[in-house]
């Protein structure tokens, strides 16, 4: 959340038990300060992955690797084949064991194996669905499948059609004919627990709207109704969900900052809570990568244009409730 002049190499944590509270780690060995990169969760090996991004003034092909049992550190991860590539998105593909990059403005795709030898592996789809510059994907695992949509740099209602890319190893895209609203969809992410994506966007009436797909037969997106009070509009905001508790957490952004974090319970309706942890929060930043840790059930924060360039680490403990 928030913005300033310095691209920030932090990692933090949002822990899912208990009381939310900010709770800064140290990192034995600095990355390069980027932003826009792609951060997965590796579970194969209980690690975060980070690919790319940009630095002070050039695209990053590097590959960063930090574990999370034991004391963290930065590890660079050397593989042939890496694309120099900004502002992409990056996935899990669980069947195939290994990271997906699309959009940036770079074809082809390209894949890095998680398991045995690490090497990228351009994939070659016989269509593309644009360039995707900073748009939202995620990993479909009932039905194999890789989903994208939004774009900064695509405007009006196609902006937010979602193409579907299926069939792995072999992939092949397709889009997925879905009436789009003309927001700009700027986060999102997946709920499996009701079989459906989620996105959010300016809403034009100055607060932050969810929107949910259907993710078996859906053909349009549907905007959930309001409960309480909304965020104020929070672009490059990022959100990572909580299948525990069935609920979405908000964090960053450029207008509101890193220090407003609020949770949203989606169900039928979007019942927003406004969460004031304990502790020191992270500097205000945008651009980072948010993402959820199943295994210590909690929400981790990488990279951004940040206050000041560190390779720190934080976490949020939310253990029984956010502090």
């Amino acid at each position: 959340g928030g913005g300033s002049a310095e691209a920030a190499q932090e990692v933090w944590t949002l822990a899912l038990d208990g009381e939310p509270i900010w709770t800064k780690l140290s990192l034995g060995v600095l990355r390069p300060s980027i932003v826009s990169a792609s951060a997965v969760y590796d579970p194969w090996n209980d690690r975060v992955v980070v690919h790319g991004g940009r630095g002070p003034d050039f695209a990053l092909n590097a590959t960063w690797t930090l574990p999370l049992t034991g004391t963290p550190v930065w590890n660079s991860l050397v593989a042939p084949g890496a694309p120099g590539i900004a502002r992409h998105i990056g996935v899990i593909d669980f069947a195939n064991q290994r990271m997906i990059l699309v959009g940036g403005g770079q074809w082809p795709m390209r894949a890095l194996s998680l398991v045995g030898e690490s090497r990228w592996t351009p994939l070659e789809p016989a269509l593309h669905p644009g360039s995707k510059t900073r748009g939202i994907g995620l990993y479909d695992a009932k039905r194999d499948r890789f989903l994208v949509w939004g774009s900064i740099i695509c405007c009006g209602p196609n902006r937010n059609v979602v193409h579907e890319l299926s069939r792995f190893p072999h992939p092949t895209w397709r889009p997925i004919i879905a009436s789009s609203p003309e927001h700009w969809m700027w986060t999102g992410c997946l709920d499996a627990v009701r079989d459906r994506a989620l996105a959010f966007s300016a809403d034009f009436a100055g607060g932050v709207a969810v929107w949910s797909l259907d993710l078996e037969d859906g053909t349009e997106w549907t905007q959930l109704p309001v409960v309480g009070a909304v965020p104020p509009t929070d672009l490059y905001g990022h959100v990572a969900f909580d299948p525990q508790r069935g609920r979405a957490y908000l964090l960053g952004g450029q207008s509101n900052g890193v220090r407003q974090l609020w949770s949203v319970d989606v169900g039928d309706h979007a019942s927003w809570t406004q969460i004031t942890p304990a502790g020191s929060p992270p500097p205000l930043r945008w651009g980072h990568s948010l993402g959820y840790d199943p295994k210590r059930n909690r929400v981790l924060l990488v990279g951004g244009i940040g206050i000041a360039s560190s390779a720190d680490v934080w976490a949020l403990e939310l253990s029984p409730e956010p502090r």
